[in-house]
């Protein structure tokens, strides 16, 4: 599963304490996932691990679709938050899911986390974030506005 999370105003409510203590442990995120408790997704059999990416006021996490996922994630939400300083914005949150997962799953899931489920979680830095397999149409778009401002 892949949940696209947006924080509400994170540059008014981020913690400078915060800031400080995370780049003194700026290995937190390894540390939850070395010790077992997250279970990062492989993208193929023999591709690294991967469980998030940020950026502003957007994260994306990556874990396995199981409800003991879905309370691992619900903890470190709650504990960044608390210790941020952040809001999870639910209205703007949403997960996705793999055609993989059966429905009660999904159901389950997006209930036990408050987030509503898509089919399309958008874009992420301006590109599409991938559902499928990548084709040269996949980049015909940002190819375009490349092209167009090479042009001006």
């Amino acid at each position: 599963m892949t949940i696209k999370i947006d924080l509400e105003k994170a540059y008014n409510r981020l913690k400078w304490n915060f800031i400080k203590d995370t780049l003194i442990e700026i290995g937190l995120p390894n540390n939850i996932i070395h010790h077992g408790f997250w279970k990062p997704i492989r993208i193929k059999r023999d591709s690294p691990e991967i469980s998030h990416l940020c950026f502003a006021d957007d994260l994306i996490l990556f874990a396995k679709a199981s409800l003991n996922q879905a309370e691992v994630i619900n903890k470190c939400l709650n504990a960044f938050c608390e210790s941020s300083g952040q809001k999870v914005s639910q209205h703007k949150t949403r997960i996705f899911f793999s055609k993989n997962v059966r429905n009660n799953v999904r159901r389950d899931i997006s209930e036990a986390l408050g987030f509503a489920r898509t089919d399309d979680l958008g874009k992420y830095l301006g590109v599409s974030i991938l559902h499928s397999r990548v084709s040269g149409h996949t980049y015909h778009d940002i190819i375009n506005k490349i092209n167009t401002k090479l042009n001006l």
